[in-house]
């Protein structure tokens, strides 16, 4: 530095120092905050709530709050200093609970009636339809307790085994029937149990047991479902739409380890003999879990195989079958299929294979021409001619027609 800037006895400057480093937690909680505020904006706090859940899981001390105690919860819980969100030495294990849909319109005979999902288990208690969804929660642990291996077992077990417990996601739904807009006429109120995967993946990569598991799953893409459609519509095809129901646990684990979840909240009280805790030994993939779907597609794909379909060339999603009768095409889209029939075959083809697939996997709910998949501007041209295979994607459809 040039002396002749600074006279005699002037003070020294200070040296610039370097900006201040903010702690990840710091930064973190900041841009929870900001999230946090952004989403308490409007009617609803659900994604605001949900937002608390995605910093602190269960440990939030006070899981929902109104409109006014957003500041000070803020306030609260950036100077939180939670421990690990689930440390298999917790004494208490509570799990989350998402719903997939908000309010719902139902017709009546009155008229138009509005449901509301619940969000959580404290809305499920607080709901005029309480009875509903509790049975609708016990037949969700009913259908992941009916596979062979899975069980219900002490969380020491999972301790024993240095496993993590997965949290637990309850999504909730109430069917509709597409041609009335009533409810459905079996099991309208629906819930599944889900492992977390996102925070389960966090958890295996925290102690190191990661694994590199296949996630992604072959599934029929917008272009090839209305390429389908299209072709069905130019050549006058029946369509049949049906639906695996249970899926994911009816697939096989490859080469993982067994999966620890927590027990839903509507059973966390639930104990052993001896008074411990207990929590759901999963032997089959399971809702949530990231190779499931990969699992359940590899299963699926076996299966069509062993019955005669064969691959369409270079599009995985896409099943054929030819026959002296007629053809058909299949895609498929994780548990749903949707086919089409030469009308030389009728349903034949499609309905035995839907015969098939139901004694293996249970009722898959064959549906011709379904209203839920053909849209209402579908209209068919029993005579049209097709100028050319290309017309409708080459190697997908026409090419296999």
């Amino acid at each position: 530095m040039d002396p002749s800037l600074h006279p005699a006895g002037a003070a020294t400057p200070n040296p610039p120092t370097a900006p201040r480093r903010r702690s990840p937690r710091l930064l973190a909680a900041s841009a929870f905050a900001e999230c946090a505020v952004e989403c308490s904006r409007g009617p609803s706090l659900n994604v605001y709530e949900a937002a608390i859940f995605q910093w602190l899981g269960d440990l939030d001390p006070q899981p929902s709050c109104s409109s006014a105690d957003v500041a000070t919860r803020l306030e609260e819980l950036i100077d939180y200093n939670p421990v690990p969100i689930y440390s298999p030495h917790r004494d208490k294990v509570l799990s989350s609970c998402k719903a997939s849909q908000n309010t719902v319109d139902i017709v009546t005979d009155v008229g138009t009636a509005q449901l509301k999902v619940p969000s959580n288990y404290k809305a499920v208690l607080a709901s005029d339809e309480r009875d509903m969804w509790l049975d609708a929660d016990r037949k969700a642990l009913d259908a992941i307790l009916a596979w062979p291996g899975n069980r219900l077992v002490p969380i020491r077990t999972a301790h024993d085994a240095g496993a993590c417990i997965a949290p637990c996601v309850t999504q909730r739904k109430i069917k509709i029937d597409p041609a009335t807009s009533k409810l459905a006429s079996e099991n309208a109120f629906k819930s599944r149990h889900c492992v977390d995967g996102g925070r389960l993946a966090s958890l295996l990569k925290r102690i190191n047991a990661d694994t590199d598991a296949e996630t992604a799953s072959a599934v029929a893409c917008d272009l090839l479902i209305k390429m389908l459609l299209g072709d069905a519509a130019g050549r006058d095809r029946n369509l049949l739409k049906a639906d695996v129901p249970n899926a994911y646990p009816q697939g096989h684990r490859q080469e993982r380890p067994i999966t620890y979840m927590e027990m839903p909240r509507a059973f966390s009280h639930w104990r052993d003999d001896d008074g411990s805790q207990l929590c759901i030994e999963l032997q089959t993939p399971m809702w949530g879990e990231g190779p499931a779907g990969y699992e359940w597609q590899l299963e699926l794909e076996r299966r069509l195989e062993s019955i005669g379909w064969r691959r369409a060339e270079n599009v995985p999603a896409l099943w054929t079958f030819t026959g002296p009768e007629g053809d058909a095409r299949l895609i498929t889209i994780v548990d749903d299929l949707l086919f089409s029939e030469s009308k030389s075959s009728g349903y034949a083809i499609s309905e035995r294979t839907t015969a098939l697939l139901s004694d293996l996997y249970g009722d898959v709910r064959p549906e011709r021409e379904p209203p839920d998949t053909v849209p209402s501007t579908f209209h068919r041209r029993p005579y049209a001619r097709m100028r050319t295979p290309r017309m409708l994607g080459g190697s997908a459809l026409g090419r296999n027609a």
